[in-house]
């Protein structure tokens, strides 16, 4: 059977308060303080991570909006550019065919000249052939 002791009972109840004083104040206590700094460093970490999250969902929709209106500033510069260039070659359909009419004005009046002088160098070869026939065939001499 166990004995029991009242003196080793007694130490133990001296000893054992001792033992968890020295115990939490030496062992357990430092656990803590490492354990408080790693947590203290983990939510510093969450909330970096927190915020870089909030950042990047931040930064992504600024970016769609930018894309949107760079399509929408797109879709505007490209009916401006259409319209433009519609415009620009209008004109210069215009010039081209104010400068046709002018040249063709300009050509008339020349073949005309050219026709007048034309039909006056005819009559006179013309003039200069009848005598020459008639000379050939009825043997007239030109005085």
């Amino acid at each position: 059977m166990i004995q029991f002791e009242p003196v080793l009972l007694f130490a133990h109840a001296l000893v054992f308060p001792i033992f968890l004083f020295l115990f939490s104040r030496y062992v357990i206590a430092p656990v803590f303080t490492v354990l408080e700094r790693r947590r203290g460093m983990l939510n510093v970490e969450n909330q970096h991570a927190f915020g870089a999250a909030r950042t990047r969902a931040e930064l992504k929709e600024r970016c769609r909006r930018e894309i949107e209106e760079v399509h929408r500033n797109g879709g505007v510069l490209l009916v401006n550019t259409k319209t433009r260039a519609t415009q620009e070659a209008q004109r210069y359909l215009e010039e081209v065919r104010e400068q046709m009419h002018r040249r063709m004005e300009e050509k008339k009046d020349d073949i005309e000249q050219v026709r007048c002088a034309t039909a006056g160098e005819l009559d006179a070869r013309r003039e200069e052939l009848l005598k020459a026939i008639t000379c050939e065939l009825w043997g007239e001499r030109e005085a």
